[in-house]
């Protein structure tokens, strides 16, 4: 086979005689390149949201004695890479123009003769919610994963750190777990139930949404002011963060764009939203109403609005389920039926409510649970 029909450059060949010397450091035939020769540990393959990044693990060995840690430094980056900014001890001779140059043609070769062994394929997971790693689930809570028992042990899935986690009682048991949480839908038998059987459907949503069955519609929880309804709402769905408390729903005070934007970033759970009330200005009113019916059509149609960007045309679509509570109806025709609505009648009661929120943390130690059997069942549940 000709050298122009060859996938890959031979880099051995094009590289000229280089060395490096303990006591002096980096030569490029008779040149001196810098004080530091290059350790090569292993190719990465970084995979992140279905985007493969490539990088070189490497160590640079100093003339006069010493290393550095680790560096992973990007290959579509190696001829620009400032060393001096992963380890301050580098030094490249000022009077070499092509150092930086020099350096990436010497990993280049070392990497098209790396043993099969030294490549390495690693997953990082950077956001809440389900993934998908070689074809197998990954649940992220924020402080770790959940794996389905299908990921060989050796696959390295790394995931960046989170503000926001599900913070569960160690103490509590699952059965204890259930219970309590029982204990909580049954401050409002109908309406508990119901919300509580969306959030499931939340968690899940990444497996609806792989046989074409997302939920598409928001529940709609309708009751006078002072039934607690909206303190409930916010009890059952908040899943993060439970030990900072429970906070309160956002309101539909903000524009389409900003709540499609909240929507599109929030992965396998609920959003709540409030309040849709009898505004005396009739202009407030009109703005919720708008609101909330984008919000059906944005949810219904599992597609954001169309925005023009460039020469393409982009939408943001939900990635969770969405409850709203409200003080009256609205809707007619499709939009009527992207809505679910539930009457919110009997105010709960004070003393069960006390009760449930002094152990605010059953709540969210439930969803743990339900989280890894979802994950280590995901296939049964899919036939």
């Amino acid at each position: 086979m000709s050298s122009k029909s060859s996938s890959k450059p031979d880099y051995k060949a094009l590289i000229p005689k280089s060395h490096f010397c303990k006591d002096n450091g980096l030569f490029w035939e008779e040149q001196y390149v810098g004080n530091f020769g290059l350790n090569i540990k292993s190719r990465i393959k970084s995979i992140t949201d279905g985007e493969l990044e490539e990088s070189v693990r490497l160590r640079c060995t100093f003339a006069g004695g010493g290393e550095s840690e680790d560096l992973d430094i990007p290959i579509s980056q190696l001829e620009t890479t400032k060393w001096s900014t992963h380890d301050i001890r580098c030094k490249l001779n000022p009077d070499c123009s092509k150092a930086t140059k020099y350096l990436a043609s010497i990993i280049q070769a070392d990497l098209a003769d790396l043993a099969d062994e030294k490549v390495v394929t690693e997953y990082t997971i950077d956001r809440l919610g389900m993934h998908f790693v070689e074809g197998h689930p990954v649940y992220n809570k924020g402080g770790c994963l959940v794996r389905s028992p299908e990921i060989d042990e050796k696959v390295i899935i790394k995931h960046e750190p989170s503000l926001r986690q599900i913070v569960a009682d160690e103490r509590c048991t699952e059965r204890q777990a259930a219970v309590g949480m029982m204990k909580v839908v049954k401050l409002s038998p109908i309406a508990g139930l119901i919300i509580f059987l969306h959030c499931l459907l939340g968690i899940m949503r990444s497996l609806y949404a792989e046989v074409d069955k997302v939920p598409r519609f928001i529940l709609f929880l309708v009751g006078r002011t002072g039934t607690k309804k909206t303190t409930l709402a916010a009890f059952i769905t908040q899943m993060h963060d439970r030990d900072k408390g429970i906070k309160s729903p956002r309101r539909l005070d903000s524009t389409s764009a900003a709540f499609e934007q909240i929507l599109h970033d929030a992965y396998d759970c609920v959003t709540t939203m409030d309040d849709l009330f009898p505004a005396q200005s009739g202009e407030t009113r009109r703005k919720q109403e708008k609101t909330l019916i984008d919000l059906t059509r944005i949810v219904g149609d599992d597609s954001g609005r169309a925005i023009k960007k460039g020469d393409g045309v982009v939408s943001k679509e939900a990635n969770c389920n969405v409850m709203v509570t409200g003080e009256y109806l609205i809707g007619t025709g499709s939009d009527a039926a992207r809505l679910l609505p539930i009457t919110f009648t009997t105010p709960i009661d004070n003393a069960a409510l006390t009760e449930c929120q002094s152990q605010p943390l059953i709540v969210s130690t439930f969803y743990m649970f339900f989280i890894e059997w979802f994950v280590q069942n995901y296939y049964e549940i899919k036939e």
